[in-house]
């Protein structure tokens, strides 16, 4: 199923037919064709792509033993967590593959419950935040939380993938559930992994605001005591009586997304927000990159005014050296006894010498669903690449 131009958003550029990423390929590796949903197994069609074509992956697999998406061969229905977790390792060892080295690949699992024999656990969804009454795991007593995000988690690492972060998907609007004895589950987990400790990474696409953005503070005040300032980029030295500190109005993105659910058109129940993609997106997966080599633009910020030094050190940048995050506040003004500093976008440069055109980064989702992967990524001006097994969802 081919879906070219711009779903989902305005398409800024050109109108324009599909467009190939990299040449034929050897090994029988063949073309990629931007903006297309193949319909059909995914590790079956991530095999037929080449190595190094998707700057990001942004995916929710399906749950084991929640939802029967009536279609054969689809993973999560399997007799064993174990026959599970291995079916997405091998998925994923393929989206490994095809994941450029400096790529971010973002997951989103939810967990569930071994039954106590009320059910064969095929396909019964009691609720969306993935509490199955599910009989087929024989290992554990009934009623034992599986720990599915994390089991996959690890199983991951064990085959290569960094680990970076472990957000908290927050549902303020969270399905009630029909438990007295534990309480109702409002979250899900949505994980960073890597290929490579260096990785393109855009910490200011998608800044937060500060709770206390603006105030001018002395080192020393309770809610801002030494340790505090250091996290929010103040070394201080001394007795730090007179220094004082402007907080910017941003700050780094932290590990707790609370975001609520959004209605969907389509028949599809296990949708995630756009919110939840787009940020992904945002941080994750390149803008433009150069069409002949395929590196990212990374993003340039430029300090002036200011003393930055001993006193004054600005810790945003730490992980962000080379070709990974560049952090920071844009247009805002910190102060240390007078002195300002502002941090200015410059917009974005090459990280290669090609001197070529450019294109814009591809995100892939090997369990498209309802297509919100997609939707996003042509409304923020990147291209897509996906799969799903069902006729109907494509």
């Amino acid at each position: 199923s081919v879906s070219p131009g711009g779903i989902g958003g305005q398409d800024h550029r050109a109108p324009q037919q599909l467009r190939k990423v990299v040449g034929d390929g050897d090994g029988g590796v063949g073309r990629v064709y931007l903006n297309t949903i193949h319909c059909g197994d995914a590790v079956e069609h991530l095999r037929t792509l080449p190595e190094g074509c998707v700057n990001c992956v942004v995916t929710s697999p399906p749950y084991y033993g929640l939802r029967d998406y009536g279609v054969e061969g689809q993973i999560g229905l399997e007799e064993t967590l174990p026959e599970f977790l291995e079916k997405l390792r091998t998925l994923f060892a393929e989206v490994r593959r095809v994941l450029r080295d400096d790529g971010v690949m973002w997951v989103n699992m939810g967990d569930s419950y071994t039954g106590g024999g009320r059910g064969s656990g095929s396909g019964k969804q009691t609720t969306n935040e993935g509490s199955l009454i599910n009989t087929r795991s024989a290992d554990l007593p009934a009623k034992n939380l599986l720990g599915v995000p994390w089991r996959l988690a690890f199983a991951l690492q064990d085959d290569g993938w960094i680990l970076r972060s472990d957000c908290i998907w927050h549902k303020p609007s969270a399905m009630p559930e029909s438990v007295t004895d534990r309480p109702t589950k409002s979250h899900e987990y949505v994980f960073l992994l890597t290929k490579s400790p260096r990785y393109w990474y855009d910490a200011d696409a998608v800044r937060e605001s500060s709770d206390y953005g603006g105030k001018v503070v002395r080192l020393g005040e309770k809610s801002f005591g030494k340790r505090q300032a250091a996290g929010m980029g103040v070394e201080p030295h001394g007795s730090s009586a007179h220094d004082t500190y402007t907080v910017p109005l941003s700050r780094n993105l932290r590990t707790v997304w609370t975001l609520s659910a959004e209605p969907n058109a389509f028949a599809h129940f296990a949708a995630f927000p756009q919110k939840l993609v787009r940020r992904c997106i945002l941080a994750g997966c390149p803008r433009e990159v150069c069409a002949e080599c395929g590196a990212p633009y990374v993003r340039e910020v430029e300090k002036t005014g200011g003393t930055i030094g001993k006193s004054w050190h600005d810790h945003s940048d730490d992980m962000g050296k080379g070709m990974m995050q560049v952090g920071g506040s844009l247009g805002e003004v910190g102060k240390k006894n007078g002195n300002g500093y502002q941090r200015i976008d410059r917009g974005f440069s090459p990280t290669c010498t090609c001197n070529a055109s450019t294109r814009p980064g591809v995100v892939l989702d090997p369990f498209m669903g309802s297509g919100t992967t997609a939707l996003v990524a042509r409304a923020e001006g990147r291209d897509f690449l996906g799969c799903d097994l069902n006729p109907e969802y494509v």
